[in-house]
């Protein structure tokens, strides 16, 4: 038995050192990219590049995934930033974690239709269709969100069993659209209160836009987003159905996503403030660059003073939900604090920079509009401070 496990052992560390290198690799022909300035046009090399990245293997390794969040951060349009964080941290994890638990949560109910052994088999074929950019799905965070005595379903959507399949009705809250998605990822509530993921063409009848907004920097058309609200009214599923999954692992992946959404909004404050900086240096006023003015100093320094703190928040928040922390408040205040920095931090940059900053389509007017539309639409403050306020109630309820 020793001597097998001493076979194994420096196998496994060569597995692990080429897997390290392979991302090594694929990262820098993701810098490369940027390098060439084909990141602003987001074509499809792009998009493969990135979803290369998002493996199994490699979910666990907070490190590696917080550094490729800073350079997503790179990326001009913060939406276009906001749906390939998703598909790393929310949509592929959710796939991986449906084909690993296989059947497990739904063998309760064994007249559950297309609860089979083939559902494990689609979850693995999405994420490799992710992996090589042919598949992009809209789906943003969601949580489970129901009040006491309440019989809306805690997704928003409900599943009812059909002789053909499933019915599904309700609201998907918050999707992002552009051109290279093709998909929505749906989370259906379920009788035993587990929750069902499937997957639904764009163009699926039965799901209606209720109200929509345009957010992106226009440089090309496959930069233009939609913001949208959507309404599902009987939608038939006879196929696409991934598999079910247990609450808990909803509320963890979203914690993950949302600490790894502060890191990449702290990145691009920074980048917003570097701007500003290099703006203020350039400009003088009685032959004394505008920088040098105590006014401006004083407002520079609390918005770096700033930003240090919610970078150490997020930081330590990645810290520990990597040892398995429950890190549900944390990650909420994480996001809470950056998203809130990034939309002052935008709309100091206008009011010091100038006109200049104020003209359609100029770096820092972009990062103050997408940042307002990309947080009143996409994660509110008034959820996240809920989401805070809850898990707070709760631990103390527990700790009592």
């Amino acid at each position: 038995m020793s001597n097998t496990a001493d076979v194994a052992a420096p196998s496994q560390q060569v597995h692990a050192q080429q897997k390290e290198a392979s991302n090594t690799d694929l990262l820098s022909e993701f810098l490369n990219l940027f390098d060439q300035n084909k990141a602003n046009t987001y074509d499809i090399d792009f998009f493969k590049t990135v979803f290369k990245l998002c493996r199994p293997e490699t979910t666990s390794k907070f490190s590696y995934y917080a550094e490729l969040e800073e350079h997503i951060a790179y990326i001009e349009s913060f939406a276009a930033s906001e749906l390939i964080s998703n598909q790393l941290n929310f949509v592929a994890p959710l796939l991986e974690l449906t084909a690993t638990m296989g059947n497990s949560h739904s063998s309760h109910n064994s007249h559950i239709p297309h609860s089979n052994a083939e559902n494990p088999k689609l979850a693995q074929q999405l994420l490799s269709n992710i992996r090589q950019g042919e598949m992009l799905f809209s789906r943003v965070l969601t949580i489970p969100e129901q009040a006491e005595n309440s019989t809306q379903a805690p997704f928003g959507v409900s599943a009812s069993e059909n002789k053909n399949g499933w019915l599904l009705n309700g609201a998907l809250n918050v999707v992002l659209f552009n051109k290279a998605v093709s998909h929505h990822l749906v989370l259906a509530t379920l009788p035993n209160n587990n929750t069902l993921v499937t997957y639904l063409p764009t163009q699926t009848t039965g799901i209606t836009t209720a109200e929509h907004a345009q957010l992106g920097a226009p440089k090309a058309n496959n930069t233009q987003f939609e913001i949208a609200n959507l309404r599902l009214q009987n939608v038939l599923i006879n196929n696409g159905v991934i598999g079910e999954i247990n609450t808990q692992a909803i509320l963890d992946l979203v914690a993950r996503s949302r600490i790894m959404s502060a890191i990449r909004h702290n990145q691009y404050t920074r980048m917003c403030l570097d701007k500003l900086i290099l703006f203020l240096k350039s400009r003088t006023s009685n032959g004394d660059p505008l920088i040098n003015q105590q006014v401006i100093q004083h407002r520079l320094a609390k918005l770096e003073a700033r930003l240090s703190s919610s970078c150490a928040l997020s930081r330590y928040s990645l810290k520990q939900i990597a040892v398995g922390k429950d890190t549900q408040a944390l990650a909420s205040a994480s996001k809470l604090l950056a998203s809130e920095l990034l939309v002052y931090a935008s709309k100091q940059a206008l009011h010091l920079g100038g006109i200049t900053h104020f003209q359609k389509n100029k770096p820092i007017a972009n990062s103050y509009t997408e940042a307002n539309w990309a947080n009143f639409f996409l994660e509110p403050k008034e959820l996240l401070l809920r989401n805070i306020l809850d898990t707070s109630v709760s631990e103390r309820h527990q700790k009592a």
